[in-house]
């Protein structure tokens, strides 16, 4: 621990506690926000640079890599991670992304898929090939994209002719025994995948309800999130040493350009030195253009919510993907409804691909298709939660007081709201 983590720690809590003191309508918040500025701005002269490499900040070695506040160490046959060596590449990982997500990640032009120019889904097919085109560059190292490959009984494989595009751009894998692979020198995430004892998955998309016999890395939606699958460390079954990042200044200088915002501070100027800088480093995608963003940017956004602040969220949720914020995010912001009460459905895909135990989700209806006849559509994942007596309640916004700590301390009555 140093004063850096401590600053840290200050950005974080800063920027949560008063954007909930505000949407919450409780007060008392500028103070929060003059803080988290404060300080943010310390650790961004600290830490100047970031790591080039956005996915590598989930591998075998944090110690001095660039941006990097504090991080958790784990060490083979004494502290394993648990992510990685119990769940990433089995059949037990069912960590996946519904489409509606998938669809917030920008294109490389700087604009949503509903303004797009870039965006090729629809234009001449409806393949996941087509949604990964010219795409921000972290959904790449998110959700596993397309490939195919032909398989070999000794666990060789060769090419699919114009099914290797995201290889080429990610790499490819050379077998090297029980555990996994080498990448390309710089590339740890790599084609194609495979699971602890080597075995190869031939194709991506590789949905849960038409396997062909392969059960690991499978996704019901198609979208399998590989956040930390990486073929570098010692990921082996029974152990694995994958870093993980506690605190880092990616999410400094998301938090800066938020509490910016807030105060009403946020312009070009404060875009360029944040969320530019982290698009620059390895999204691939253009830079925002704060005067530029208005109503009619993004179609799908949230209306209630401000354009301008919408794109700075949605770079803090791309951005962080799969670090565990989300559920606290969207609570301070009291948008959990916005976000919680949606139709988890997958990607767009055709009966062939689905098998007999798929099926296709009706949008208006918010429920599984009735037709037995559709061959194509958006994959069924789980019911529209409004539709069937489920969704969220403002009382989970706060959790409730334990009841074994009610009995030991009665003045703590009475519970939460709703509880």
């Amino acid at each position: 621990m140093n004063t850096n983590v401590v600053r840290a720690l200050i950005s974080r809590f800063a920027l949560f506690e008063g954007t909930w003191r505000r949407y919450h309508n409780l007060g008392d918040e500028e103070k929060y926000f003059d803080a988290c500025i404060k300080y943010s701005e310390k650790l961004m002269q600290a830490y100047p640079d970031l790591h080039d490499n956005w996915g590598e900040m989930l591998t075998s070695n944090l110690a001095g890599m660039k941006g990097i506040i504090l991080y958790k160490e784990y060490v083979p046959s004494e502290v394993n991670n648990y992510a990685m060596h119990l769940v990433e590449r089995t059949s037990t990982h069912n960590i996946e992304m519904p489409q509606h997500i998938v669809d917030m990640y920008l294109c490389s032009d700087g604009n949503p898929i509903g303004t797009s120019e870039k965006y090729e889904w629809g234009k001449t097919d409806k393949t996941m090939y087509s949604t990964f085109r010219n795409r921000d560059r972290r959904l790449l190292e998110t959700v596993a994209p397309p490939y195919e490959v032909v398989n070999h009984a000794n666990k060789s494989w060769e090419y699919v002719d114009g099914k290797r595009e995201y290889m080429d751009i990610l790499g490819v894998t050379t077998y090297t025994g029980y555990g996994g692979g080498n990448g390309e020198a710089g590339k740890h995430k790599v084609f194609p995948m495979m699971n602890w004892s080597g075995n190869i998955l031939p194709a991506v998309p590789h949905f849960f309800t038409n396997q062909g016999g392969v059960g690991f890395c499978v996704a019901k939606s198609g979208n399998y999130v590989w956040r930390l699958y990486n073929v570098w460390d010692c990921s082996l079954e029974n152990k694995a040493e994958a870093d993980i990042p506690i605190f880092k200044i990616d999410e400094v200088l998301l938090n800066y350009a938020e509490a910016k915002y807030e105060k009403g501070e946020f312009n070009n100027e404060v875009a360029d030195i944040t969320i530019n800088k982290l698009r620059r480093q390895f999204a691939k995608i253009a830079d925002m253009d704060v005067n530029a963003i208005n109503n009619g940017f993004d179609p799908n956004r949230d209306p209630d919510v401000n354009p301008v602040l919408w794109e700075i969220r949605r770079e803090r949720m791309v951005e962080l993907m799969g670090e565990g914020f989300g559920f606290y995010d969207v609570r301070r912001w009291k948008k959990a409804e916005w976000f919680i009460n949606k139709v988890a459905y997958g990607q767009w895909a055709t009966k062939e691909q689905i098998g007999e135990g798929g099926t296709f989700i009706n949008l208006e209806t918010g429920l599984a298709t009735t037709d037995k006849e559709q061959k194509e559509g958006y994959i069924y994942m789980y019911n529209d939660p409004t539709k069937v007596g489920k969704g969220w309640l403002d009382k989970y916004y706060l959790y409730q007081i334990p009841t074994n700590e009610i009995a030991l301390n009665p003045n703590l009555l009475p519970n939460n709201p709703g509880w």
